[in-house]
Protein backbone atom coordinates (compact mmCIF):
# COMPACT_ATOMS: atom_id res chain seq x y z
CA UNK A 1 0.00 0.00 0.00
CA UNK A 2 2.63 2.53 0.81
CA UNK A 3 4.34 1.67 -2.77
CA UNK A 4 0.92 2.59 -3.95
CA UNK A 5 0.68 5.98 -2.34
CA UNK A 6 3.74 7.01 -2.64
CA UNK A 7 3.41 6.35 -6.59
CA UNK A 8 -0.12 8.35 -6.38
CA UNK A 9 2.26 11.41 -4.33
CA UNK A 10 5.05 11.41 -7.67
CA UNK A 11 2.53 11.12 -10.30
CA UNK A 12 -0.28 13.36 -8.94
CA UNK A 13 0.06 17.25 -10.05
CA UNK A 14 -2.48 19.89 -11.07
CA UNK A 15 -3.58 20.57 -14.55
CA UNK A 16 -3.58 24.40 -15.62
CA UNK A 17 -6.97 22.96 -17.61
CA UNK A 18 -8.72 22.85 -14.02
CA UNK A 19 -8.41 26.54 -13.67
CA UNK A 20 -10.21 27.49 -17.16
CA UNK A 21 -14.52 27.33 -17.09
CA UNK A 22 -14.64 25.97 -20.92
CA UNK A 23 -17.10 22.93 -20.86
CA UNK A 24 -19.18 22.68 -24.12
CA UNK A 25 -20.96 24.27 -27.05
CA UNK A 26 -24.47 24.24 -27.98
CA UNK A 27 -24.11 24.68 -31.78
CA UNK A 28 -27.78 25.62 -32.19
CA UNK A 29 -27.96 28.18 -29.97
CA UNK A 30 -23.98 29.39 -30.16
CA UNK A 31 -23.42 29.94 -26.43
CA UNK A 32 -20.92 27.48 -24.62
CA UNK A 33 -21.46 26.07 -20.91
CA UNK A 34 -19.04 26.77 -18.43
CA UNK A 35 -18.13 25.99 -15.25
CA UNK A 36 -19.85 29.28 -13.38
CA UNK A 37 -22.22 29.92 -16.16
CA UNK A 38 -23.43 30.35 -19.83
CA UNK A 39 -21.73 32.94 -22.62
CA UNK A 40 -20.83 33.48 -25.76
CA UNK A 41 -17.92 35.21 -27.76
CA UNK A 42 -17.89 37.35 -30.94
CA UNK A 43 -15.02 38.02 -32.87
CA UNK A 44 -15.04 41.85 -34.58
CA UNK A 45 -13.31 44.37 -36.96
CA UNK A 46 -11.43 46.44 -35.27
CA UNK A 47 -12.28 50.10 -36.27
CA UNK A 48 -9.69 52.39 -38.03
CA UNK A 49 -11.12 55.50 -36.26
CA UNK A 50 -13.92 55.14 -33.10
CA UNK A 51 -16.14 58.05 -32.64
CA UNK A 52 -19.76 58.95 -31.43
CA UNK A 53 -21.71 56.28 -33.14
CA UNK A 54 -19.26 53.65 -31.29
CA UNK A 55 -19.89 55.32 -28.11
CA UNK A 56 -23.78 55.08 -28.52
CA UNK A 57 -23.40 51.60 -29.88
CA UNK A 58 -21.55 50.87 -26.56
CA UNK A 59 -24.20 53.05 -24.17
CA UNK A 60 -27.01 51.50 -25.81
CA UNK A 61 -25.87 48.00 -24.62
CA UNK A 62 -24.63 48.72 -21.51
CA UNK A 63 -28.39 51.13 -20.84
CA UNK A 64 -30.99 48.85 -22.55
CA UNK A 65 -31.97 47.38 -19.40
CA UNK A 66 -31.06 43.77 -21.09
CA UNK A 67 -28.17 43.27 -19.33
CA UNK A 68 -29.09 41.77 -15.70
CA UNK A 69 -26.54 43.06 -12.44
CA UNK A 70 -23.72 40.58 -12.70
CA UNK A 71 -23.24 39.76 -16.20
CA UNK A 72 -19.34 39.63 -17.08
CA UNK A 73 -18.73 41.40 -20.06
CA UNK A 74 -14.93 41.53 -21.56
CA UNK A 75 -13.56 43.69 -24.75
CA UNK A 76 -10.36 42.29 -25.88
CA UNK A 77 -7.57 43.56 -28.21
CA UNK A 78 -4.78 40.59 -29.58
CA UNK A 79 -2.19 41.36 -31.03
CA UNK A 80 -1.07 37.90 -32.96
CA UNK A 81 1.47 36.77 -35.54
CA UNK A 82 -1.36 34.60 -37.48
CA UNK A 83 -1.06 35.46 -41.05
CA UNK A 84 0.30 32.53 -42.44
CA UNK A 85 -3.28 31.77 -43.96
CA UNK A 86 -2.98 35.60 -45.40
CA UNK A 87 0.20 34.90 -47.35
CA UNK A 88 -0.91 31.38 -48.34
CA UNK A 89 -3.54 32.86 -49.96
CA UNK A 90 -1.71 35.28 -51.35
CA UNK A 91 0.58 32.46 -52.99
CA UNK A 92 -2.10 30.47 -53.95
CA UNK A 93 -3.94 33.26 -56.24
CA UNK A 94 -0.81 33.09 -58.90
CA UNK A 95 -0.28 29.18 -58.40
CA UNK A 96 -4.12 29.66 -59.52
CA UNK A 97 -3.64 31.26 -62.60
CA UNK A 98 -0.14 30.18 -63.61
CA UNK A 99 1.64 27.07 -61.68
CA UNK A 100 4.96 27.82 -61.00
CA UNK A 101 6.42 30.44 -62.66
CA UNK A 102 8.24 33.82 -62.04
CA UNK A 103 5.55 35.27 -60.22
CA UNK A 104 5.04 32.65 -58.07
CA UNK A 105 8.26 32.34 -57.30
CA UNK A 106 8.13 35.93 -56.30
CA UNK A 107 5.38 36.01 -54.48
CA UNK A 108 6.65 32.44 -52.26
CA UNK A 109 10.05 34.17 -51.39
CA UNK A 110 7.78 36.94 -50.15
CA UNK A 111 5.79 35.12 -48.30
CA UNK A 112 8.85 33.63 -46.18
CA UNK A 113 10.76 37.23 -46.03
CA UNK A 114 6.71 38.26 -44.09
CA UNK A 115 7.04 34.96 -41.88
CA UNK A 116 10.45 35.76 -40.55
CA UNK A 117 9.10 39.39 -40.06
CA UNK A 118 6.59 37.69 -37.22
CA UNK A 119 9.41 36.86 -34.80
CA UNK A 120 12.06 39.19 -35.51
CA UNK A 121 11.84 42.86 -37.24
CA UNK A 122 12.90 43.01 -41.16
CA UNK A 123 13.28 46.68 -40.91
CA UNK A 124 16.46 48.27 -39.79
CA UNK A 125 16.71 51.19 -37.04
CA UNK A 126 13.59 49.80 -34.90
CA UNK A 127 11.50 46.68 -34.15
CA UNK A 128 8.94 46.07 -36.55
CA UNK A 129 7.09 43.12 -35.89
CA UNK A 130 4.39 41.84 -38.80
CA UNK A 131 1.02 40.53 -37.31
CA UNK A 132 -2.64 40.98 -36.79
CA UNK A 133 -5.08 42.84 -34.77
CA UNK A 134 -7.97 41.31 -33.74
CA UNK A 135 -10.72 42.36 -31.08
CA UNK A 136 -13.16 39.98 -29.34
CA UNK A 137 -16.22 40.65 -27.50
CA UNK A 138 -17.63 38.20 -24.78
CA UNK A 139 -20.39 38.09 -22.18
CA UNK A 140 -21.31 35.93 -19.69
CA UNK A 141 -23.94 35.39 -17.19
CA UNK A 142 -22.74 33.83 -14.34
CA UNK A 143 -25.12 31.27 -12.38
CA UNK A 144 -25.39 28.20 -10.56
CA UNK A 145 -27.35 25.44 -12.89
CA UNK A 146 -29.59 23.13 -10.92
CA UNK A 147 -32.06 22.22 -13.35
CA UNK A 148 -32.67 21.48 -16.73
CA UNK A 149 -35.47 24.59 -16.53
CA UNK A 150 -32.43 26.77 -14.91
CA UNK A 151 -30.31 25.88 -17.69
CA UNK A 152 -33.19 26.44 -20.47
CA UNK A 153 -33.86 29.76 -18.73
CA UNK A 154 -30.56 30.91 -18.64
CA UNK A 155 -29.55 30.54 -21.96
CA UNK A 156 -32.66 31.77 -23.63
CA UNK A 157 -32.01 35.27 -21.81
CA UNK A 158 -27.94 34.96 -22.59
CA UNK A 159 -29.44 34.24 -26.61
CA UNK A 160 -31.15 37.52 -25.68
CA UNK A 161 -28.27 39.25 -24.87
CA UNK A 162 -26.42 38.23 -27.80
CA UNK A 163 -29.35 39.69 -30.09
CA UNK A 164 -29.16 42.86 -28.53
CA UNK A 165 -25.31 43.20 -28.68
CA UNK A 166 -24.76 41.86 -32.66
CA UNK A 167 -27.52 44.56 -33.64
CA UNK A 168 -25.94 47.46 -31.93
CA UNK A 169 -22.46 46.34 -32.68
CA UNK A 170 -23.53 46.08 -36.96
CA UNK A 171 -24.50 49.69 -36.43
CA UNK A 172 -21.03 51.05 -35.70
CA UNK A 173 -19.23 49.06 -38.26
CA UNK A 174 -17.58 46.21 -35.96
CA UNK A 175 -19.41 43.27 -38.12
CA UNK A 176 -19.66 40.89 -35.15
CA UNK A 177 -19.77 37.09 -36.08
CA UNK A 178 -20.15 34.53 -33.47
CA UNK A 179 -16.67 32.76 -32.48
CA UNK A 180 -17.45 28.45 -32.62
CA UNK A 181 -15.93 25.96 -30.32
CA UNK A 182 -13.29 25.29 -32.77
CA UNK A 183 -12.19 28.71 -33.40
CA UNK A 184 -12.34 29.45 -29.15
CA UNK A 185 -10.21 26.45 -28.99
CA UNK A 186 -7.79 27.52 -31.96
CA UNK A 187 -7.51 30.93 -30.19
CA UNK A 188 -6.91 29.86 -26.29
CA UNK A 189 -4.27 27.28 -28.12
CA UNK A 190 -2.49 30.45 -29.29
CA UNK A 191 -2.42 32.30 -26.20
CA UNK A 192 -1.89 29.29 -23.26
CA UNK A 193 0.82 28.10 -25.80
CA UNK A 194 2.33 30.87 -27.20
CA UNK A 195 5.48 28.51 -28.17
CA UNK A 196 3.64 25.79 -30.46
CA UNK A 197 3.11 26.36 -33.63
CA UNK A 198 -0.70 25.81 -33.80
CA UNK A 199 -1.59 26.72 -37.76
CA UNK A 200 -4.95 25.60 -38.49
CA UNK A 201 -8.25 25.38 -36.38
CA UNK A 202 -8.70 21.79 -34.80
CA UNK A 203 -11.29 19.31 -34.35
CA UNK A 204 -13.40 19.58 -31.10
CA UNK A 205 -14.16 16.05 -29.53
CA UNK A 206 -17.73 16.50 -27.96
CA UNK A 207 -17.04 13.95 -25.49
CA UNK A 208 -14.25 15.70 -23.85
CA UNK A 209 -14.32 19.11 -22.01
CA UNK A 210 -13.31 22.31 -24.02
CA UNK A 211 -10.55 22.98 -21.40
CA UNK A 212 -9.38 19.81 -21.49
CA UNK A 213 -8.85 20.08 -25.29
CA UNK A 214 -6.52 23.74 -25.21
CA UNK A 215 -3.23 23.31 -22.99
CA UNK A 216 -0.09 20.95 -24.65
CA UNK A 217 0.99 18.35 -22.56
CA UNK A 218 4.67 19.82 -23.04
CA UNK A 219 3.06 23.04 -21.74
CA UNK A 220 4.08 25.08 -18.27
CA UNK A 221 3.49 27.56 -16.24
CA UNK A 222 5.79 28.97 -13.71
CA UNK A 223 4.36 31.74 -11.20
CA UNK A 224 7.14 34.70 -10.54
CA UNK A 225 6.80 37.50 -8.01
CA UNK A 226 6.61 40.02 -11.11
CA UNK A 227 5.72 37.90 -14.34
CA UNK A 228 4.99 34.53 -15.48
CA UNK A 229 6.54 31.92 -17.54
CA UNK A 230 3.72 30.25 -19.65
CA UNK A 231 5.18 27.58 -22.30
CA UNK A 232 8.67 29.47 -22.99
CA UNK A 233 7.36 33.15 -22.83
CA UNK A 234 8.50 35.94 -20.27
CA UNK A 235 4.91 37.47 -19.79
CA UNK A 236 3.56 40.48 -17.20
CA UNK A 237 0.27 41.89 -16.26
CA UNK A 238 -0.17 45.73 -16.05
CA UNK A 239 -3.30 47.73 -14.85
CA UNK A 240 -4.14 50.98 -14.58
CA UNK A 241 -3.25 53.19 -11.99
CA UNK A 242 -3.58 56.21 -12.34
CA UNK A 243 -6.34 57.32 -15.51
CA UNK A 244 -6.00 60.91 -16.95
CA UNK A 245 -8.20 63.65 -16.16
CA UNK A 246 -9.16 64.06 -19.20
CA UNK A 247 -9.94 61.43 -22.09
CA UNK A 248 -11.40 61.22 -25.29
CA UNK A 249 -11.89 57.95 -27.42
CA UNK A 250 -9.98 59.08 -30.28
CA UNK A 251 -6.79 58.65 -27.76
CA UNK A 252 -7.29 54.92 -27.51
CA UNK A 253 -6.12 54.62 -31.24
CA UNK A 254 -2.55 54.17 -29.24
CA UNK A 255 -3.61 51.86 -26.90
CA UNK A 256 -1.68 48.99 -29.33
CA UNK A 257 1.38 51.94 -30.07
CA UNK A 258 1.76 55.13 -31.97
CA UNK A 259 0.34 55.18 -35.55
CA UNK A 260 2.75 57.62 -36.19
CA UNK A 261 6.49 57.44 -34.69
CA UNK A 262 8.32 54.12 -35.15
CA UNK A 263 10.38 53.59 -31.99
CA UNK A 264 6.84 54.32 -30.07
CA UNK A 265 5.98 50.42 -30.99
CA UNK A 266 5.08 46.93 -29.21
CA UNK A 267 7.01 44.54 -30.72
CA UNK A 268 5.83 41.60 -29.27
CA UNK A 269 2.64 39.46 -29.31
CA UNK A 270 0.36 41.08 -26.33
CA UNK A 271 -3.72 41.35 -25.39
CA UNK A 272 -5.97 44.15 -24.27
CA UNK A 273 -8.49 43.28 -22.32
CA UNK A 274 -11.11 45.51 -20.31
CA UNK A 275 -13.29 43.80 -18.35
CA UNK A 276 -15.98 44.71 -17.06
CA UNK A 277 -19.03 43.72 -14.55
CA UNK A 278 -22.64 44.91 -14.62
CA UNK A 279 -23.71 46.62 -10.75
CA UNK A 280 -27.01 46.58 -9.38
CA UNK A 281 -27.66 50.46 -9.38
CA UNK A 282 -29.98 50.38 -7.24
CA UNK A 283 -27.47 49.28 -4.47
CA UNK A 284 -24.48 50.90 -6.28
CA UNK A 285 -26.66 54.46 -6.35
CA UNK A 286 -27.10 54.30 -2.79
CA UNK A 287 -23.23 53.04 -1.90
CA UNK A 288 -21.99 56.38 -4.35
CA UNK A 289 -24.33 58.70 -2.89
CA UNK A 290 -22.98 57.39 0.78
CA UNK A 291 -19.35 57.83 -0.39
CA UNK A 292 -20.38 61.16 -2.06
CA UNK A 293 -21.77 62.89 1.51
CA UNK A 294 -18.73 61.44 3.06
CA UNK A 295 -16.26 63.20 0.68
CA UNK A 296 -18.17 66.42 0.77
CA UNK A 297 -17.87 66.91 4.53
CA UNK A 298 -14.53 66.13 4.18
CA UNK A 299 -13.48 68.56 1.13
CA UNK A 300 -15.73 71.32 3.10
CA UNK A 301 -13.93 70.73 6.56
CA UNK A 302 -10.25 71.73 7.98
CA UNK A 303 -9.19 68.10 6.13
CA UNK A 304 -9.15 69.62 2.71
CA UNK A 305 -6.15 71.61 3.69
CA UNK A 306 -3.87 68.89 4.57
CA UNK A 307 -5.41 66.14 1.77
CA UNK A 308 -5.76 68.22 -1.37
CA UNK A 309 -7.20 64.95 -2.80
CA UNK A 310 -10.12 65.28 -0.94
CA UNK A 311 -11.17 67.89 -3.63
CA UNK A 312 -10.71 65.88 -6.70
CA UNK A 313 -12.41 63.14 -5.06
CA UNK A 314 -15.13 65.54 -4.76
CA UNK A 315 -14.91 66.59 -8.19
CA UNK A 316 -15.18 62.92 -9.28
CA UNK A 317 -17.90 61.95 -6.87
CA UNK A 318 -20.04 65.24 -8.55
CA UNK A 319 -19.34 63.70 -12.34
CA UNK A 320 -20.26 60.78 -11.50
CA UNK A 321 -23.75 61.64 -9.96
CA UNK A 322 -24.10 63.86 -12.94
CA UNK A 323 -23.98 61.29 -15.23
CA UNK A 324 -26.49 59.01 -13.16
CA UNK A 325 -28.63 61.98 -13.51
CA UNK A 326 -28.95 61.73 -17.18
CA UNK A 327 -29.78 57.91 -16.77
CA UNK A 328 -25.40 56.57 -17.29
CA UNK A 329 -24.92 53.47 -15.94
CA UNK A 330 -22.40 52.54 -13.26
CA UNK A 331 -19.66 49.48 -14.13
CA UNK A 332 -17.03 48.03 -12.28
CA UNK A 333 -14.18 47.91 -14.80
CA UNK A 334 -10.81 46.88 -14.60
CA UNK A 335 -8.19 48.08 -18.01
CA UNK A 336 -5.56 45.02 -18.30
CA UNK A 337 -2.68 44.64 -20.73
CA UNK A 338 -0.77 41.58 -21.29
CA UNK A 339 2.49 40.85 -22.61
CA UNK A 340 4.61 37.61 -24.25
CA UNK A 341 8.57 38.31 -24.03
CA UNK A 342 10.93 35.86 -25.64
CA UNK A 343 13.19 36.28 -22.59
CA UNK A 344 13.52 38.66 -19.17
CA UNK A 345 16.19 40.90 -20.90
CA UNK A 346 13.22 41.58 -23.75
CA UNK A 347 10.39 41.30 -20.93
CA UNK A 348 12.22 44.77 -19.16
CA UNK A 349 12.83 46.46 -22.71
CA UNK A 350 9.22 46.15 -23.79
CA UNK A 351 7.78 47.10 -20.02
CA UNK A 352 10.00 50.60 -20.37
CA UNK A 353 8.22 50.56 -24.05
CA UNK A 354 4.59 49.92 -22.71
CA UNK A 355 4.57 52.12 -19.84
CA UNK A 356 6.35 55.16 -21.79
CA UNK A 357 3.66 55.15 -24.70
CA UNK A 358 0.79 54.89 -21.76
CA UNK A 359 2.28 57.76 -19.70
CA UNK A 360 2.21 59.74 -23.19
CA UNK A 361 -1.86 59.25 -23.18
CA UNK A 362 -1.73 60.38 -19.27
CA UNK A 363 -2.48 57.08 -18.44
CA UNK A 364 0.52 55.44 -15.43
CA UNK A 365 0.63 51.36 -15.72
CA UNK A 366 0.93 49.35 -12.57
CA UNK A 367 3.00 46.43 -12.36
CA UNK A 368 1.17 43.81 -10.97
CA UNK A 369 3.23 41.94 -8.11
CA UNK A 370 1.91 38.07 -7.11
CA UNK A 371 -1.66 38.14 -9.22
CA UNK A 372 -0.19 37.90 -12.23
CA UNK A 373 -1.96 34.42 -12.67
CA UNK A 374 -5.59 35.64 -11.77
CA UNK A 375 -5.80 38.13 -13.79
CA UNK A 376 -4.39 36.47 -17.07
CA UNK A 377 -6.93 33.63 -16.36
CA UNK A 378 -9.85 36.45 -16.08
CA UNK A 379 -8.81 38.53 -18.96
CA UNK A 380 -9.42 35.13 -21.59
CA UNK A 381 -12.43 35.28 -22.97
CA UNK A 382 -15.30 34.43 -20.87
CA UNK A 383 -12.86 34.00 -17.85
CA UNK A 384 -13.85 37.00 -15.71
CA UNK A 385 -15.43 36.15 -12.39
CA UNK A 386 -17.72 38.10 -11.00
CA UNK A 387 -16.69 38.05 -7.32
CA UNK A 388 -13.20 38.59 -8.52
CA UNK A 389 -13.29 42.38 -8.15
CA UNK A 390 -13.42 42.26 -4.34
CA UNK A 391 -10.06 40.37 -3.87
CA UNK A 392 -7.95 41.84 -6.94
CA UNK A 393 -8.68 45.28 -5.76
CA UNK A 394 -7.77 46.02 -9.19
CA UNK A 395 -11.60 47.54 -10.19
CA UNK A 396 -12.98 51.00 -10.76
CA UNK A 397 -16.36 52.14 -10.73
CA UNK A 398 -17.05 53.80 -14.37
CA UNK A 399 -19.83 55.18 -15.89
CA UNK A 400 -21.11 53.63 -19.14
CA UNK A 401 -19.77 56.64 -21.15
CA UNK A 402 -16.20 56.22 -19.81
CA UNK A 403 -16.29 52.39 -20.42
CA UNK A 404 -17.31 53.13 -23.66
CA UNK A 405 -14.02 55.59 -24.39
CA UNK A 406 -12.01 53.42 -22.49
CA UNK A 407 -12.70 50.13 -24.93
CA UNK A 408 -9.35 48.95 -26.85
CA UNK A 409 -11.36 48.75 -30.20
CA UNK A 410 -9.08 50.79 -32.82
CA UNK A 411 -6.09 49.00 -34.54
CA UNK A 412 -5.10 49.68 -37.67
CA UNK A 413 -6.42 49.03 -41.73
CA UNK A 414 -6.51 45.78 -42.69
CA UNK A 415 -7.64 45.99 -46.19
CA UNK A 416 -10.01 45.32 -49.13
CA UNK A 417 -9.89 41.42 -48.36
CA UNK A 418 -8.22 40.23 -51.63
CA UNK A 419 -4.49 39.65 -51.43
CA UNK A 420 -3.68 41.25 -55.22
CA UNK A 421 -1.15 43.58 -53.32
CA UNK A 422 0.51 42.92 -49.09
CA UNK A 423 1.19 46.12 -47.13
CA UNK A 424 1.98 46.77 -43.80
CA UNK A 425 1.05 49.69 -41.46
CA UNK A 426 3.62 51.01 -39.12
CA UNK A 427 2.34 49.06 -36.37
CA UNK A 428 2.86 45.84 -37.75
CA UNK A 429 -0.53 45.18 -39.51
CA UNK A 430 -0.53 43.15 -42.63
CA UNK A 431 -2.72 44.38 -45.40
CA UNK A 432 -4.89 42.96 -47.94
CA UNK A 433 -5.39 45.43 -51.00
CA UNK A 434 -7.21 44.80 -54.72
CA UNK A 435 -8.08 48.02 -56.07
CA UNK A 436 -11.11 45.93 -58.17
CA UNK A 437 -12.99 44.97 -54.38
CA UNK A 438 -14.58 48.18 -54.29
CA UNK A 439 -18.66 46.39 -54.21
CA UNK A 440 -19.91 50.62 -54.57
CA UNK A 441 -18.33 50.55 -58.19
CA UNK A 442 -15.83 53.27 -58.68
CA UNK A 443 -11.99 51.38 -59.83
CA UNK A 444 -10.07 54.02 -59.39
CA UNK A 445 -6.91 54.80 -57.26
CA UNK A 446 -4.20 57.64 -56.65
CA UNK A 447 -0.67 57.13 -55.11
CA UNK A 448 -0.13 61.06 -53.06
CA UNK A 449 3.34 61.59 -51.59
CA UNK A 450 6.11 63.91 -51.78
CA UNK A 451 9.48 63.96 -54.11
CA UNK A 452 10.88 60.93 -53.64
CA UNK A 453 9.15 59.11 -51.49
CA UNK A 454 8.93 56.19 -53.57
CA UNK A 455 5.75 56.31 -55.75
CA UNK A 456 6.92 55.00 -58.77
CA UNK A 457 8.35 52.40 -56.38
CA UNK A 458 4.79 51.35 -55.07
CA UNK A 459 3.27 51.75 -58.41
CA UNK A 460 6.00 49.20 -59.51
CA UNK A 461 4.69 46.57 -56.92
CA UNK A 462 0.88 47.13 -58.24
CA UNK A 463 2.09 46.55 -61.51
CA UNK A 464 4.11 43.30 -60.73
CA UNK A 465 1.17 41.83 -58.40
CA UNK A 466 -1.74 42.31 -60.84
CA UNK A 467 0.56 40.88 -64.23
CA UNK A 468 0.67 37.49 -61.40
CA UNK A 469 -2.67 37.51 -61.77
CA UNK A 470 -2.88 37.38 -65.37
CA UNK A 471 -4.35 40.70 -65.66
CA UNK A 472 -3.15 43.15 -68.52
CA UNK A 473 -1.52 46.39 -67.60
CA UNK A 474 -0.81 49.71 -69.30
CA UNK A 475 1.58 52.17 -67.59
CA UNK A 476 1.47 56.01 -69.27
CA UNK A 477 4.53 57.67 -67.78
CA UNK A 478 6.67 60.68 -68.93
CA UNK A 479 10.26 59.18 -67.95
CA UNK A 480 11.63 55.62 -67.86
CA UNK A 481 10.51 54.84 -64.61
CA UNK A 482 9.08 51.48 -65.90
CA UNK A 483 11.98 50.50 -68.75
CA UNK A 484 13.24 48.11 -66.66
CA UNK A 485 10.32 46.08 -65.56
CA UNK A 486 9.16 46.09 -69.25
CA UNK A 487 12.26 43.81 -69.71
CA UNK A 488 11.99 41.54 -67.07
CA UNK A 489 8.50 40.37 -67.44
CA UNK A 490 8.55 40.55 -71.38
CA UNK A 491 6.63 43.91 -71.91
CA UNK A 492 6.33 46.22 -74.35
CA UNK A 493 7.98 49.50 -73.55
CA UNK A 494 6.85 52.36 -76.34
CA UNK A 495 8.57 56.00 -76.81
CA UNK A 496 7.11 58.84 -78.64
CA UNK A 497 9.15 61.11 -80.00
CA UNK A 498 10.29 63.13 -82.77
CA UNK A 499 12.36 60.45 -83.91
CA UNK A 500 9.66 57.48 -82.83
CA UNK A 501 8.62 54.92 -86.01
CA UNK A 502 5.29 54.60 -83.08
CA UNK A 503 2.45 56.16 -84.05
CA UNK A 504 -1.65 56.43 -82.57
CA UNK A 505 -4.19 57.10 -84.63
CA UNK A 506 -6.39 59.41 -82.45
CA UNK A 507 -9.33 58.59 -84.82
CA UNK A 508 -9.60 54.47 -84.87
CA UNK A 509 -12.13 54.03 -83.05
CA UNK A 510 -14.47 57.24 -83.72
CA UNK A 511 -17.49 55.75 -86.48
CA UNK A 512 -19.22 59.13 -87.12
CA UNK A 513 -19.03 63.03 -87.25
CA UNK A 514 -21.98 62.71 -84.60
CA UNK A 515 -19.86 60.99 -82.43
CA UNK A 516 -16.73 62.76 -82.50
CA UNK A 517 -18.41 66.10 -81.85
CA UNK A 518 -20.53 64.45 -78.51
CA UNK A 519 -17.88 62.16 -77.08
CA UNK A 520 -14.61 62.67 -78.15
CA UNK A 521 -14.28 66.42 -79.27
CA UNK A 522 -13.21 67.54 -75.38
CA UNK A 523 -10.55 65.29 -75.20
CA UNK A 524 -9.22 65.42 -78.84
CA UNK A 525 -8.82 68.87 -79.03
CA UNK A 526 -6.72 69.38 -75.48
CA UNK A 527 -4.56 66.41 -75.79
CA UNK A 528 -3.67 68.12 -79.58
CA UNK A 529 -3.48 71.77 -77.53
CA UNK A 530 -1.17 69.72 -74.74
CA UNK A 531 1.40 68.44 -77.81
CA UNK A 532 1.27 71.86 -79.88
CA UNK A 533 1.78 74.60 -76.89
CA UNK A 534 3.56 72.16 -74.02
CA UNK A 535 4.69 75.07 -71.70
CA UNK A 536 2.49 77.80 -72.21
CA UNK A 537 -1.74 77.83 -72.48
CA UNK A 538 -3.67 78.18 -75.33
CA UNK A 539 -6.22 80.75 -76.05
CA UNK A 540 -9.88 80.16 -76.29
CA UNK A 541 -9.40 81.47 -79.98
CA UNK A 542 -6.62 79.10 -80.87
CA UNK A 543 -8.75 76.09 -79.05
CA UNK A 544 -11.04 76.71 -81.89
CA UNK A 545 -8.88 76.56 -84.59
CA UNK A 546 -7.85 73.35 -83.00
CA UNK A 547 -11.51 71.96 -83.28
CA UNK A 548 -11.95 73.05 -86.60
CA UNK A 549 -9.07 71.68 -87.51
CA UNK A 550 -9.65 68.18 -86.07
CA UNK A 551 -13.16 68.35 -87.66
CA UNK A 552 -11.72 69.09 -91.21
CA UNK A 553 -9.26 66.19 -90.59
CA UNK A 554 -12.05 63.62 -89.37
Amino acid sequence: MDTIRVAKQLLSRESFSELLPYLAYDDEHKVYALDDGIGFIMECSPLSIAGADFISAIRGILESGVIPSGTCLQFMMLSTTDVKSTLDQYVLLREMKFGNNLYTEFCKKRKEFYLKGTKESILTGFDHVIRDFRMFISAKLPIEIRTPDEFKKAKDKVVEIKITMAQALKTSSLYPRIVSEEQLVFLLKRLINPSHDVEAAPRCDPSIPLKDQVVYADSNIQIEKDHLLIDGKYCRSFTINQYPEEWDISQGASFIGDSIENLKQIPANFFISLNCIVQDQIAAEKRIKKLSMSVNYQAFGAAAKFIPDILKKKASFDHILAAMSEKEQLIKANYHFFVYANDMEHLQQLTSTIKSIYRNMGIILQDDTYINLPLYLQSLPLGLIMESHNELKRYKTLTTQAVAELIPCQADWKGTGTPALLLLSRRGQLMTLDLFDNRQGGKNAIVVAGTGAGKSFFVNEVVVSYLGLGDKVWVIDVGGSYKKIAEIFDGDFITFGSNSKVNINPFTKIKSYKELQEEHMSVLKNMIAQMASPNNPITDIELSYIEEAIGESF
